[in-house]
Parts: C-alpha cells; sequence; structure tokens
C-alpha cells in the first residue's frame, strides 16, 4: 500500500512538472480575462490576414493579366523589330558602303565624334538634309566671289540637290571631294594635303599667324627715316637721268628729211619735288611710320598734304613720277629746239621720231644686258614693221628711208605709194591659177635707188 502511494506521488509530481512546463496560467479570474483578450486579439489578426489574402489574390490576378498583356506585346514588338530590320538593312548596307567610300577618301577623321558642335550630334534624317541644304547655298554663294570658282559652280551644277530621299548621302559626298580637290590647287601644300578638314584649318590658321607675324617683322624693318624714303627716290632719278643722257648722246647723229637733230629733256615736276622736299626735310617722318596708319593711308595723306592730290598716294613710292620726260626736235632751217608736238609733224617725220627713239632705246636695253655685239657685215641687226601705212606720201616714206639708212634700219612697210619712192626694194605678189587649176602666188621684186 505504502508503495503504491509513493509511486502515485512521483507521477503526481512529475505531472505538476509537465502541466508547469506547458505554461498554462492559474485558472484564476484575471487569467480568465486574459485568456477572453487573447482570443480577441487573435480574432482581429485572423480577419486581417484574410483581408491581406483576398487582396494578394486581386493582385495575383491582375499580375496575371498584365503579364498576357506584355506578352502579347512583347510578341508584337518582336514581330515589329523583324518587320524594321528587314526593311533597315538597305539603308543600313548604303551606310555602310558610303562609310567605307569616305574612309577611303579619308573624310572620316573626327567627324563621328561626340563634339557636341560637330556633325556627329546632328540627329535625323531631316535635319541631315536641312543643314547639307543649307551648306550648300552657302557654298554656291561664295564660289559666286571666289576667283576660279567659275569652273566648280559649273561642275557643282551637275550635282543634283539635296533632296529628302534615302540616296541623298551619294551627291553630298562627290560634292564634298569635287570641293576638296578644287580646295587642293588653292591651298599650301602642308595644309592641302591632310584629309581632315577641320586640321587642314588648324594648319591654315597657324600659317596665316606666320604669315601676319612676318607681315609685321618686314612692316617694322621697313619702318625708318623718310630721309631714306628720299633718298632711295634721288639715287633712281640720277640712274634715270643717266639714261636719259645716254639716249641724247645715241641721237646726236640722227637727221633726216627736215629734221636736223632729236634730244630727249628730263625735266622736275614741281609739285611732286614739294613731297621729295618734304621727304628729305622730314616733315612727312611721323605720317609715313606712324605705327597705327596703316602704310596706304599714311602716303594718300602725304600726297593730299603736300602734293594737292587727293588720293593715289602709292605714286609717291615710283620715281618716274617726278620727272618729266620731253621729246625735242631741231629742224635744218633753224636754231631753236621745238617739242616735238605730233600736230606740227608731217606723218614721215612723226613716225621717223618715234622709231628713232625706239631704236635707241633697244640700243640702250642691249647694251645693259651685253647682248649688242659688233655690227655685221650683212644685213642689218634693227627691223621695223609698218603696215597698211595709206597716209604715206613719196615724200614721207623718203623721210623714213633717210631715217632707216642713218640708223642702219631694215624697213618693211605696206604703202600705196611705195612703189613710186627711190631707195627701196618694192615686192608685187600676184596670185594666179595654172593650167592645172592650182592657185599660185608670184612675188616680184624691183629696186629702186635715190637719185644722186
Amino acid at each position: 500500500m505504502e508503495g503504491r502511494r509513493q509511486i502515485a506521488s512521483q507521477e503526481h509530481a512529475a505531472a505538476t512538472t509537465r502541466f508547469n512546463g506547458i505554461g498554462i496560467p492559474a485558472p484564476t479570474e484575471e487569467a480568465v480575462v486574459d485568456a477572453a483578450k487573447e482570443v480577441v486579439r487573435q480574432e482581429e489578426s485572423l480577419r486581417a490576414l484574410e483581408h491581406r489574402r483576398q487582396e494578394l489574390n486581386r493582385t495575383v490576378g491582375t499580375q496575371q493579366e498584365a503579364q498576357r498583356a506584355a506578352q502579347e506585346r512583347l510578341i508584337a514588338a518582336d514581330e515589329k523589330l523583324a518587320s524594321e530590320r528587314r526593311e533597315a538593312e538597305p539603308a543600313t548596307r548604303r551606310w555602310s558602303e558610303l562609310h567605307d567610300r569616305a574612309q577611303r577618301h579619308g573624310l572620316i577623321g573626327n567627324l563621328l565624334g561626340n563634339d557636341p558642335d560637330g556633325p556627329g550630334s546632328i540627329r535625323g534624317h531631316v535635319n541631315l538634309v536641312q543643314i547639307a541644304t543649307a551648306r550648300r547655298d552657302v557654298l554656291l554663294e561664295r564660289l559666286h566671289n571666289a576667283r576660279g570658282g567659275d569652273a566648280l559652280l559649273a561642275e557643282l551644277e551637275l550635282v543634283r540637290n539635296p533632296s529628302a530621299d534615302a540616296a541623298f548621302a551619294d551627291p553630298i559626298l562627290e560634292l564634298w571631294l569635287a570641293v576638296r580637290d578644287w580646295l587642293r590647287h588653292r591651298l599650301p601644300a602642308q595644309v592641302a594635303e591632310v584629309d581632315d578638314p577641320r586640321e587642314a584649318l588648324i594648319r591654315l590658321r597657324d600659317q596665316l599667324s606666320d604669315l601676319e607675324e612676318r607681315l609685321a617683322r618686314q612692316e617694322s624693318d621697313l619702318r625708318g627715316a623718310s630721309e631714306d624714303v628720299a633718298r632711295g627716290i634721288d639715287v633712281q632719278i640720277r640712274k634715270a637721268r643717266g639714261q636719259v643722257t645716254r639716249l641724247t648722246k645715241n641721237l646726236e647723229k640722227v637727221s633726216f628729211g627736215s629734221i636736223q637733230g632729236i634730244r630727249v629733256r628730263m625735266q622736275a615736276v614741281e609739285r611732286m619735288e614739294q613731297i621729295l622736299r618734304a621727304l628729305r626735310e622730314g616733315a612727312a617722318q611721323e605720317l609715313l611710320f606712324q605705327a597705327d596708319m596703316p602704310i596706304e593711308e599714311a602716303l594718300d595723306e602725304i600726297f593730299r598734304r603736300y602734293g594737292g592730290g587727293r588720293s593715289a598716294g602709292q605714286r609717291l613710292l615710283d620715281y618716274r613720277e617726278y620727272v618729266h620726260l620731253q621729246v625735242e626736235i631741231r629742224r635744218k632751217s633753224g636754231t631753236e629746239w621745238e617739242v616735238a608736238n605730233p600736230t606740227r609733224l608731217s606723218t614721215g617725220e612723226a613716225i621717223g621720231v618715234g622709231a628713232a627713239l625706239m631704236m635707241v632705246v633697244l640700243t640702250e636695253w642691249e647694251r645693259d644686258a651685253t647682248l649688242l655685239r659688233g655690227k655685221r657685215a650683212h644685213g642689218s641687226l634693227r627691223f621695223l614693221f609698218l603696215d597698211e601705212a595709206n597716209r604715206l606720201s613719196p615724200d614721207n616714206l623718203g623721210v623714213l628711208f633717210d631715217l632707216c639708212q642713218t640708223l642702219d634700219l631694215q624697213l618693211m612697210i605696206a604703202a600705196p605709194e611705195v612703189a613710186r619712192a627711190e631707195g627701196n626694194t618694192t615686192y608685187r605678189l600676184v596670185r594666179q591659177v595654172t593650167p592645172e587649176g592650182r592657185e599660185e602666188v608670184l612675188v616680184f621684186g624691183r629696186r629702186t635707188r635715190s637719185v644722186g
């Protein structure tokens, strides 16, 4: 009996331990209230979970519908992509061919870069066509004003205007190549050899800067004293005076007809002499070498201030503007020299004076060039040709023949009166038809000598 009681006690203790381990509160009034509250809380949580489940079910339905719509759009997009690829294949092929062709000609360079202002930033076929048309119009306008641009304009007329069709790039490329070849013949070699036009512009800008610096250095070297300018003009005038003296000396033995002598006089121009005096004395120093005034404006101002002229200041640097040449003649019947006025000379005398001056000038040219050789034993080294000399009378022809003998000048002249003149060989040309029907020209010569 005692043993069963102990076993029962042990089982009771074990059951109590297990019951306490379950965590069931003691069945008190407070525990009942707490349990009721917990039941209410669990019911609210259950209702919230049920509401969430319903929302998730609705979301699943919506997502499934969206998935079906997206699947349909994906199928439509794939079909559209395949269609557009088929349509774009010719354009892609043309682009590849155009790109390869432009690359062979060295036209790509940095044109397809990321420069926001470059051609690579232009998007859209229509925009490209508009820009190409505008720049082509600018090119044609500038070629109209460019020297030597007519040939290129005629060539560009054969290139049709850029249009909105897919093949508009081909004529643009032809136009580009034509313009580039035209520019290469007009630009310096170190600029024209560059394929990239922007690189060529950079080189051209650098070369222009070098030229401007060189021009500035040369202008600086030219800026000296105005006395140097006057001294240079004086040297040229003295040299010209020596040449005129030699011409007059060579004319001393020239006489023909009623003319006993011919001479050339060189006189100073008073108005230009005032300018030369201002340059010698330094009065024009400030104007001529003023740093902020272009040399052209300075010359014009000097010409207006000291010469009384209004423009053409560049004449100040030409020594020929400071002298005046005058041809004078002296007749056998008098001792005074008179100006060789065409209105007071006969036709033969006027031609003779001009021929005499021409011959002595040629002699001086040959002497300066060391080309004059000794007189040959046969013929003359001097030839004069006169065509259609209808106004020359036999007397005038005699004056010319006299001059030719004096100057050792051979004259060939076509004049009606030459057949009746003396001291010449007259040639007559006769055209006739042979019995065989061929035309031939016969030349007959007749030599006449002067009386006495």
